[in-house]
């Protein structure tokens, strides 16, 4: 073995070949503190400006304030409007939503078929929908005179008949009813145990029904608590298919007629929903005579 062969084959020459190749690595270390800025940048931008928009927490799954705005845009106007003094009925609802939907989960990997086909259906609908509220509805025009003239002839449709304003709580039994009795007769509020005992759907809102009238009631409810006065708790409850109920009267309503300008949104609704209906059908008898239709009635005995 000659000299050259011994230098081939030195350590040294292995230690170089190392020191190169960790010299090499020295020039990209400049990389890792960059990777550390950008990955803590990214944490507090999340925990920051994301969480900062979060409104509730559902078994760990965040709602946020764009959720809860986007949820909110899709209600009626009048509707949009009372949500804006009271945005945590919005924020309640948005939860209800989403345990359902959690608990409901299981459920829909079972049946995904029948449920993506009824999601496409009602997502045609919406865009069969949308198009024509844009298409037609801007044809829409209804005048002060037309308002008018449909009040003064369908006056009886503007009779608001006595009302008050009902509450209520639902109990299984008639033990638990007797003890919500004992409960109210000692002092605590009928909101506090409608929220904590009541099986009504009604409960979350402390058991209000809403102003109701003598028809939306069990006939042999109405004829009771329409003799209450404001304030007063019914001093049987009534039984029905849903349990059994103690009621509490609200504020009283006499019979009225509503005024032309109460009834004025009503009426420009239905006056709108007649309009569209008319020139929805004669769209469609327009669209028939430009489309090539094939129909097949022998295979309609398939059905």
């Amino acid at each position: 073995m000659n000299i050259f062969e011994k230098i081939k084959r030195s350590p040294y020459k292995d230690y170089l070949s190392f020191w190169k190749k960790t010299n090499k690595m020295h020039k990209y270390l400049w990389i890792i503190p960059i990777i550390i800025v950008i990955c803590l940048g990214f944490f507090i931008y999340h925990t920051i400006f994301i969480n900062r928009n979060v409104v509730a927490l559902v078994n760990g799954e965040k709602i946020t304030v764009q959720q809860l705005r986007e949820e909110i845009s899709d209600y009626p106007k009048f509707y949009r409007d009372f949500i804006k003094q009271n945005p945590r009925l919005a924020l309640n609802d948005y939860i209800d939503k989403k345990i359902l939907l959690q608990k409901a989960k299981g459920f829909y990997l079972t049946h995904r078929k029948k449920i993506n086909r009824k999601v496409k259906n009602y997502k045609d609908q919406l865009i069969i929908k949308d198009f024509l509220d844009n298409k037609l509805t801007s044809r829409i025009k209804i005048s002060p005179d037309e308002i008018k003239s449909y009040y003064n002839s369908h006056l009886n449709d503007f009779f608001l008949p006595e009302r008050i304003h009902l509450y209520e709580i639902v109990v299984p039994t008639k033990t638990e009813a007797g003890d919500v009795f004992k409960r109210l007769s000692l002092g605590e509020k009928f909101s506090s145990i409608a929220k904590k005992e009541s099986i009504s759907s009604t409960a979350k809102d402390g058991g209000d029904m809403g102003i109701v009238t003598k028809s939306q009631l069990y006939p042999n409810l109405a004829n009771l608590v329409f003799q209450l006065k404001r304030g007063r708790i019914l001093n049987k409850f009534i039984k029905t298919a849903s349990g059994y109920h103690i009621v509490k009267v609200g504020k009283s309503y006499p019979p009225q007629m509503q005024t032309l300008d109460q009834a004025t949104p009503l009426i420009r609704e239905v006056i709108s929903t007649r309009e569209k209906k008319q020139l929805l059908g004669d769209y469609v008898i327009r669209l028939r005579k430009k489309t090539k239709i094939k129909i097949f009635s022998k295979k309609l005995k398939n059905l």
